[in-house]
């Protein structure tokens, strides 16, 4: 084969296994704000959820909603609404370690796992605390400061469950908590919330997550042999970059 001949089928297979990157990369991640997705947040937790049986050190998950980003969206237009999630992520970003991880799982929702050395309920509140601060603070789009806040729910691994979707429900719960004392802040889970009503005007909201969750994978039925979103921990997760 002349030397042409192999130059080609060398950049053939480099365009190739870039495309092959590229594809993973949009699986894992959401287009907007460029943070791994629920697809991808699904299965870091239950591979964190299998380490986590075996150790002693605990790991929060935070359920959060934004409140007031649908009249956002409805007075302002999704154009604004777009920008608004897009600096949100950026502000939660922030205040995460790089041990941490946050992923939009879709609309106004995001969750966030915390490592933790231990059960340290300080470490959880102080990162709460940060994020409700940072989303408050006003956020200027098309010149104008839009203010909003975000409700934030939150379970623990092993303590609360050692189950991922039951770790979800629960952070759920809490979530609900934090909407009925009135929004922007947070709770952290207590079994007495599974006792009330909070738990009926959640079902909803858990079976439409554990329906998009399967949907998603369901689409995905190459993404492991890709390379591309199978995640041995956090620094898999994080050493992903757009190409």
């Amino acid at each position: 084969m002349e030397d042409g001949g192999w130059l080609a089928i060398h950049e053939d297979i480099t365009v190739r296994a870039s495309a092959e990157r590229h594809s993973a990369y949009l699986a894992g991640h959401d287009q907007l704000t460029g943070l791994p997705n629920r697809y991808q947040f699904s299965a870091f937790l239950d591979d964190i959820a299998c380490k986590r049986r075996r150790i002693s050190d605990q790991v929060a998950v935070f359920m959060l909603d934004l409140d007031g980003f649908k009249n956002v969206n409805d007075t302002l237009g999704h154009g604004a609404g777009d920008q608004l999630l897009a600096t949100v992520a950026r502000r939660l970003q922030d205040c995460l370690r790089e041990t941490d991880l946050v992923a939009r799982l879709g609309g106004d929702e995001f969750a966030i796992v915390q490592m933790l050395d231990g059960d340290e309920r300080p470490a959880i509140e102080a990162l709460a605390s940060r994020i409700v601060a940072a989303v408050a603070a006003p956020i200027a789009i098309d010149g104008y400061p839009i203010g909003i806040g975000v409700s934030i729910g939150i379970s623990l691994l092993p303590g609360d469950v050692t189950d991922p979707q039951e770790l979800l429900r629960k952070a759920d719960l809490a979530l609900y908590a934090t909407k009925a004392a009135g929004k922007n802040g947070f709770r952290i889970f207590h079994p007495d919330m599974a006792a009330n009503h909070i738990e009926r005007r959640s079902r909803k909201r858990i079976c439409a997550r554990r329906f998009k969750v399967k949907a998603a994978r369901a689409r995905q039925p190459g993404v492991a042999a890709a390379g591309g979103i199978s995640v041995s921990g956090v620094g898999g997760v994080r050493a992903m970059s757009a190409p």
